[in-house]
């Protein structure tokens, strides 16, 4: 349904400029009338245009759908874990302290934290 929205401006065109700045290039002036302020007692009185601007409602966004109605439950979830951890390169991670430096570094600290005359 659409929406729709009072702008009052000097002239009819800048009425039109307002409303396809504020409401885009799908609002349309549905009704447009000239109207006069008396202002007070007759004095400085202003004349503009009121218009009713009808605005189509904005598109929804779409719902982010993530595969969601296929995956129902914490056992489709497991089973996508499953499947992630069964992924070319993974399972074959690297750890630092496999390697022989790390010993030598376990080794070194060890030494430099004996105290002297106490080798045990």
């Amino acid at each position: 349904m659409p929406r729709q929205f009072q702008l009052d401006a000097p002239t009819l065109e800048e009425a039109r400029a307002k409303a396809l700045r504020e409401y885009g290039p799908t609002a349309r002036i549905v009704k447009a009338e000239r109207v006069y302020d008396k202002g007070l007692r007759g004095l400085l009185g202003r004349q503009h245009v009121e218009v009713l601007v009808e605005a189509p409602d904005p598109p929804k966004p779409a719902e982010p759908g993530y595969g969601l109605s296929e995956r129902l439950g914490i056992a489709a979830l497991l089973a996508d874990a499953d499947a992630a951890d069964q992924a070319p390169g993974l399972g074959q991670v690297h750890l630092s302290t496999e390697e022989p430096r790390f010993e030598d570094v376990l080794n070194s600290l060890a030494a430099d934290t004996t105290p002297d005359g106490d080798q045990g």
